[in-house]
């Protein structure tokens, strides 16, 4: 990590003005290792963790609603060393193994999901919709259901398999998707993927090609 060197007048007024280690850095727009550097290069008396005026008995009660060290330690802008260190002091219950697991697992479920979309083992691409009928119990629906029932402005009928005509199975482009009944979707599996691919990659050629402002000739083989 490299220290950048900082007004040593405007460090030491907003050290002796009481801001943490932290807020010092992003006034000044520098890491707070580069801080820590340049206040022992200019010998200023160092903070000690047990010096911080902190509410013990609010970290414990933080911590008993199920708040973690880092989530503490946080809010109260600390080093989680300094909140395991309060709670060691009165003799804090720490929490078990399957209770930190529990607690997590109830903070995962309050966060948002994210909008963009996330890809299975198999290589399909999945979208957080709770509410959709087909949703999974974790939300997630695959996308080129929704992208298939957007653009036909329908639900997809029951039994129906949508293909990916090229085969790439994250390539949801309307244009890619086509539905169909399952039985007729295996018979027809085979013949599609392998011409569709030959005609992308053809397409590709020639739009270079284009690109480029060059000809291509072509000799027949027939």
């Amino acid at each position: 990590m490299v220290v950048k060197k900082v007004d040593n007048t405007k460090l030491s007024e907003l050290y002796n003005s009481g801001l943490s280690l932290e807020e010092i850095a992003r006034s000044l727009g520098v890491c707070k290792t580069s801080v820590f550097v340049n206040l022992r290069k200019i010998g200023a008396p160092l903070r000690k963790v047990y010096q911080y005026k902190l509410d013990v008995e609010d970290i414990r009660n933080q911590y008993i609603a199920g708040y973690s060290y880092a989530d503490i330690a946080k809010k109260l802008n600390v080093s989680v060393s300094v909140i395991a260190k309060r709670l060691k002091e009165i003799n804090c219950p720490v929490r078990s193994p399957s209770e930190r697991a529990k607690l997590a697992a109830k903070k995962a479920q309050r966060q948002p999901r994210a909008c963009h979309p996330i890809q299975n083992s198999a290589g399909y691409l999945l979208v957080y919709s709770p509410n959709h009928p087909r949703a999974q119990k974790i939300g997630y629906v695959m996308e080129h259901i929704l992208v298939w029932e957007k653009t036909h402005n329908r639900p997809l009928p029951k039994g129906w398999v949508i293909h990916h005509l090229n085969g790439i199975k994250s390539d949801n482009r309307p244009q890619n998707l086509l539905a169909l009944p399952g039985k007729k979707h295996k018979e027809l599996l085979k013949h599609f993927t392998q011409r569709i691919r030959e005609l992308e990659a053809e397409n590709k050629l020639l739009q270079r090609a284009l690109d480029q402002s060059q000809m291509i000739f072509y000799i027949n083989e027939n």
